[in-house]
Formats: C-alpha cells, sequence, structure tokens
C-alpha cells in the first residue's frame, strides 16, 4: 500500500491543499485504485510552508515520508499518482516539469524537479 500525506495546515490550505486532495482522491478513483492501493489522506502540517501544496509518500502508515513533493497544482494530480506509482501509465512522462509548474521533490537529501519519469 501507498499512503499520499496531504498537508492541511493554514499556508498549504491557501496554495490550493483542498483542492488537490480531491483531485488525488478522483484521479485514484478514475484508475480503479481502492484504499488498499493508495490512501490519501489529510494531516496537519509537514514543516516546508513555503513549497505548499506539500504531499509526503509513505509506503505505510508506519513508516515516515520517503518523499516530499510541493508546489503541484491540482490539475497535475493524475500526473502526480503516475509519479509515485511506477506502475501506473501517464501519457506524457515530463508531465510536470513540462508544465512549468515549478512542482518539486525531496527524496534522497536533494531537491529535484518533480517529474512522472522519477528522473
Amino acid at each position: 500500500m501507498l499512503e499520499l500525506r496531504c498537508c492541511c495546515a493554514t499556508s498549504c490550505r491557501l496554495a490550493d491543499a483542498g483542492r488537490l486532495r480531491r483531485a488525488l482522491v478522483q484521479a485514484a478513483r478514475r484508475r480503479g485504485l481502492g484504499p488498499e492501493v493508495v490512501r490519501i489522506k489529510p494531516v496537519g502540517c509537514l514543516r516546508l510552508c513555503s513549497g505548499g501544496p506539500l504531499v509526503a509518500v509513505a509506503s505505510d502508515a508506519h513508516e515516515p515520508w520517503r518523499a516530499l513533493v510541493g508546489a503541484v497544482p491540482p490539475a497535475l494530480a493524475p500526473c502526480l499518482l503516475a509519479w509515485v506509482i511506477p506502475f501506473l501509465p501517464c501519457s506524457n512522462p515530463w508531465c510536470l516539469r513540462a508544465a512549468g509548474c515549478g512542482a518539486w521533490c525531496w527524496r534522497g537529501g536533494v531537491f529535484r524537479t518533480a517529474c512522472c519519469s522519477k528522473a
């Protein structure tokens, strides 16, 4: 199971976190992914308020996050879902980067531009 923890603190809410979380839930439903595959849940502050909306990615509910993704517009929720779940195909492997949306990811101690291909 994969868990996406969507920050609901004030800064992220002001950056459209609620719409992003709802868009992630809709994208998961459209792909037929139930809570046994991906769980999308609201959480408190993830401590990088200037980079919101923030989504922490973990492999289960008892694990600290493995990646922290930020600044993803709600319209790109399907791309974010495809990026975090490797077996999901995405029609445009560079969709987050090509959109010029400024989306980013913190993984392995390095900031990276987020993209579906995990480059």
